[in-house]
């Protein structure tokens, strides 16, 4: 316990709560990033690569069941689910046509995003 009438206990909780105001702060930082890379993408070369490795691996690849689009050595695993959303999602991937502006697949005016749920 932290008694008010010893300066030395206040400078302590005073500490405590920078302490818990500077964690606070780094995490709400943190969220922050974490959203707008989410919605812009990130800054950081090795993960813009990554993503277009991802992406040219999908649009240039090869579906293999059970493995996933596979091309110059990548490998996109599928989505995790087998339902008939992503049964459809399938076709639509495997006949339809890549948009690089709505960053997805189109086919018989179907639309997926790059990992649509």
């Amino acid at each position: 316990m932290l008694n008010s009438e010893s300066m030395r206990d206040v400078r302590e909780f005073r500490k405590r709560l920078h302490a818990a105001d500077m964690d606070f702060a780094r995490n709400l930082l943190n969220l922050f990033e974490l959203v707008r890379e989410a919605k812009h993408g990130s800054d950081d070369p090795e993960k813009v690569e990554e993503g277009r490795i991802h992406l040219e691996t999908i649009v240039k690849g090869v579906y293999r069941e059970g493995t996933g689009w596979v091309w110059n050595g990548h490998v996109v695993p599928p989505p995790p689910s087998t339902d008939g959303f992503f049964e459809r999602r399938k076709r639509t991937i495997a006949n339809g046509v890549w948009n690089p502006d709505r960053k997805g697949w189109e086919h018989q005016g179907e639309f997926f995003g790059v990992w649509e749920h």
